[in-house]
């Protein structure tokens, strides 16, 4: 959560090891901010919030996808793609942005006991644990 945006993120997602695993935690307190990407949210009356996909592709983390409601603002065009506008969201489909994040992320599909984890520096896989097939 980004306290100065009020943004939340819901559900955020990562398409890797021939499967989509969801995102169940990670250390830091973002792994991208709306800020970073150039969205200016105007006065925001309530929570903003949004949903991400990436793909650990080329063992570089990548921004696939992100969905965010309930908000107004400036929605510039991303990485050569702009905004779609569907039931009072914004989306952005396709950006392929690299991600820079340094930490660890929690993944799971079904169970979190089915969960492994993904070491990043700067958006570089240095370790990948507890998942089969990758």
């Amino acid at each position: 959560m980004n306290k100065d945006n009020f943004e939340y993120r819901v559900i955020g997602h990562i398409m890797f090891c021939k499967g989509l695993y969801k995102i169940a935690e990670y250390d830091r307190e973002y792994i991208i901010r709306l800020s970073d990407l150039g969205i200016k949210i105007e006065k925001p009356s309530t929570k903003i919030y949004y949903s991400d996909l990436y793909e650990l592709n080329d063992k570089e983390l990548v921004l696939e996808s992100i969905r965010i409601e309930n908000c107004y603002g400036t929605f510039p065009v991303i990485n050569g793609i702009k905004p779609m506008r569907s039931g009072g969201a914004i989306i952005y489909k396709m950006l392929r942005m690299p991600v820079d994040y340094t930490g660890t992320i929690t993944v799971a599909r079904g169970s979190l006991e089915k969960s492994g984890k993904i070491t990043l520096n700067k958006g570089k896989v240095t370790k990948i644990e507890n998942m089969e097939n990758c």
